[in-house]
């Protein structure tokens, strides 16, 4: 019986483990372990809207639950929102992260700023996360 714990004690931490080298979100998680995935939290404020599952936070702003860990991204990208406010932080021009993402538009870059200025603690946490990670 001793044994037994200790074989699935070692499997649920190797699993843990495979999670996080491959950076999994939880519903991915749940799906790989045969679980009804967790629902994403709704923003129920009145300037969000969920469209094909993507919850519009704001315009030209949305956040999918398997998308950059639920993050806010740009409009019809995986780009999320603090990326390039990272960039900016690091002292680039709007103009050379155009550059450096040809498919977004200024219009972009004005929503993603909008956005920060709105959310900078969880801008600053998505930072410090990544470059913790």
């Amino acid at each position: 019986r001793q044994i037994e714990t200790q074989i699935s004690t070692t499997d649920h931490q190797i699993d843990r483990l495979v999670y996080d080298l491959y950076e999994l979100a939880e519903e991915e998680i749940a799906i790989v372990e045969g679980r009804p995935a967790p629902v994403a939290p709704v923003d129920n404020s009145k300037d969000s809207a969920i469209l094909n599952g993507n919850i519009v936070v704001m315009p030209g702003i949305e956040k999918t639950p398997r998308v950059s860990g639920g993050k806010a991204c740009i409009g019809f990208t995986r780009i999320p929102v603090w990326a390039v406010a990272q960039l900016r932080r690091l002292g680039l021009e709007d103009a050379r992260i155009l550059e450096c993402y040809p498919g977004l538009a200024q219009s972009d870059l004005d929503a993603a700023w909008k956005y920060v200025a709105q959310h900078e603690q969880e801008i600053d946490i998505s930072i410090r996360e990544n470059e913790e990670a």
